[in-house]
């Protein structure tokens, strides 16, 4: 049977779920107001500190030998640049060019952070900033993130890095964003070996994603001196329901602080945050730029440095455009060179060929240099789950309170169904269609992609959509972005939720609608995609009464690392932060004395 028809009248729309989300991130803005005396902030700073490494999963190796691997120069007369690659943790390493001045030095050093330019450091754009600044005598170290340039899935395929090849770190208790900061930070620690870098006069600058990574790489490292991020700062709640990057995302970052904190902890160095005015993206629009820097300059205020926290904006769209390098030159001279007063200058410069910064151009790279599904499989093998693992456990990771229902309300019949309204102590209304069968059985079916097609028998059955989804509203991005429940997914995250914990809670509340309906029965859940885990994870729960449940369409191991989207790809809300020290579906299938069953198993890379 094929459910097309909607139970409500009028279904939510995916601006209803986001107008919701949007209203609490609000509230949470206004909460997480900074403090304007020293003594307070260095109360407050710690705590950040602490909780922030924590949501990231922050994990740093400085005493892991750095390894450096050279492979070929390519001379630019005044300069030369390294095709290199340096050890982040054991076995793990990072791809990277290294552009050097001609001469004696100690030169004045920057780390050059790209962002979503799916080449990485051997882009033209980012080559820019490196070109630029070598030229006038600094040190530029150009690393790639992870999973990008060098370090994509298939050599010389570029990839983007974010969706589900960053998401899958989550499971494997690790995270993009706090990946890309160590593997920073220990690209500083390059930096300060050498002996023709001048340890105290180090930078830092990126745009969009690899703006991110510059306040947060200033914000943890003291040895920057001075960073300058571009078309990156908005504000956490303008994250909510943006357009961002998994890289960007902070799981439970707006249960602690807002991003005013993390700008906060570069003070009282020098912080220069530029914007772009044509900026599409809302997100790091001017406005939330200003409303984070205001509370920011508390801090700042504070400590005596408020001429060293400024903002520039210019007249371009979101990127780093001629004008914006301009004026990152004037200011890396004027602050890590002392030269200039901070006037922006006109440099020329000339892009290489991408393939000619390729350090390995037969496409055989250094094992070392691991991509994301590598990395992942790699750790997964490695991680030996909690053996105690409870219910209660799995509650933590999923995010789940106690499930109640506090009103059901009859919506009156729709042919051989009927329609009623759930709705919990949290207010989340949950709309079902139920037909009553003539046995004591009773399946309960849903699927990750609205209502599905099914057979019609002699059981009672409830159909139902989940959060987020069908008539219960989807949360598109506001551009095209092509992941499912991309961006419900990491809306939730920063409110401290979990999308798929709100599909559990979704099954669990349908399972006790059936309960009261027929007390006797025996209840079997259907779940369809990412509906499936759902199903099971709620078995796990509470399962009285169910006898069985099946998954269709999903693989035996929640853990995904596939940047392929097919008809019936897995969604973001697949993500979990931690699940595998916890257990997989396997495990959990063992863990419920109901009987699962894995039908039409997705492959898995």
């Amino acid at each position: 049977m094929n459910f097309e028809k909607n139970i409500w009248t009028e279904a939510m729309s995916g601006e209803d779920v986001q107008g919701e989300l949007r209203i609490e991130a609000g509230k949470r803005f206004h909460r997480f107001q900074l403090p304007e005396t020293v003594e307070e902030w260095e109360t407050m700073r710690p705590r950040i500190i602490s909780q922030i490494k924590q949501a990231i999963r922050f994990k740093y190796y400085p005493n892991c030998a750095l390894d450096v691997r050279e492979y070929g120069d390519i001379d630019c007369g005044t300069y030369i640049i390294k095709k290199i690659a340096y050890q982040s943790r054991e076995n793990l390493y990072v791809s990277a060019a290294l552009y050097i001045p001609k001469g004696d030095g100690p030169f004045p050093a920057v780390i050059n952070m790209h962002g979503h330019y799916l080449q990485g450091h051997l882009a033209a754009e980012v080559q820019a900033r490196a070109h630029i600044l070598v030229q006038h005598g600094f040190v530029v170290l150009s690393p790639d993130a992870f999973g990008a340039g060098e370090r994509t899935p298939e050599y010389g395929e570029y990839t983007y890095h974010g969706a589900f090849l960053g998401g899958a770190l989550f499971s494997i208790n690790e995270s993009l964003i706090g990946m890309q900061l160590s593997d920073n930070m220990r690209g500083i620690d390059l930096l300060c070996s050498l002996s023709y870098v001048d340890k105290e006069n180090i930078g830092a600058t990126g745009a969009s994603g690899g703006g991110n990574q510059t306040m947060y790489l200033a914000a943890f490292d003291e040895r920057i001196k001075a960073s300058m991020p571009v078309a990156s700062v908005g504000s956490y709640q303008s994250y909510v329901c943006g357009t961002n990057c998994i890289c960007e995302l902070i799981p439970d970052g707006l249960d602690f602080c807002e991003e005013s904190a993390v700008i906060a902890l570069t003070a009282p160095r020098r912080l220069n945050i530029c914007n772009a005015l044509q900026d599409i993206n809302r997100t790091f629009g001017v406005t939330e730029s200003h409303r984070t820097i205001s509370e920011a300059r508390k801090v700042y205020k504070a400590l005596g440095a408020n001429g060293k926290l400024t903002s520039q904006a210019f007249n371009t769209p979101h990127g780093y455009f001629p004008e914006t390098m301009e004026a990152m030159t004037g200011f890396f001279l004027k602050e890590l060179k002392d030269e200039g007063d901070g006037t922006p200058l006109v440099t020329k410069y000339t892009p290489l060929e991408e393939e000619s910064l390729w350090a390995f151009p037969d496409k055989k790279r250094f094992r070392g240099i691991k991509s994301i599904p590598e990395f992942v499989t790699e750790a997964k093998s490695a991680i030996k789950p909690c053996p105690h693992a409870s219910s209660d456990d799995l509650k933590q990771i999923l995010k789940i309170t106690d499930v109640e229902i506090v009103e059901t309300y009859d919506l009156f019949s729709s042919g051989i169904f009927h329609k009623y309204l759930i709705e919990d102590k949290k207010r989340r209304q949950l709309p079902v269609l139920f037909k009553k069968g003539t046995n004591r059985n009773c399946r309960i079916i849903a699927s990750s992609e609205g209502k599905p097609v099914f057979e019609d028998s002699e059981d009672s059955i409830l159909v139902f959509e989940h959060f987020g989804v069908g008539e219960q509203g989807e949360a598109k991005e506001e551009f095209p972005v092509h992941y499912k429940q991309h961006n419900l997914s990491r809306a939730l995250m920063w409110l401290g939720r979990r999308l798929m914990g709100e599909w559990t809670e979704d099954w669990l509340l349908a399972a006790k609608f059936v309960r009261d309906m027929l007390p006797n029965s025996s209840v079997e859940l259907y779940g369809y995609y990412d509906s499936g885990p759902a199903a099971l994870f709620s078995a796990v729960l509470e399962d009285d009464n169910i006898i069985s449940v099946i998954l269709d369409g999903i693989p035996k191991s929640i853990l995904y690392c596939d940047n392929r989207q097919s008809e019936h790809s897995p969604s973001m809300a697949v993500c979990l932060p931690g699940l595998m020290e916890w257990h997989d579906l396997e495990y959990a299938a063992e863990f419920t004395n109901a009987d699962v069953k894995f039908k039409n198993v997705f492959q898995n890379i």
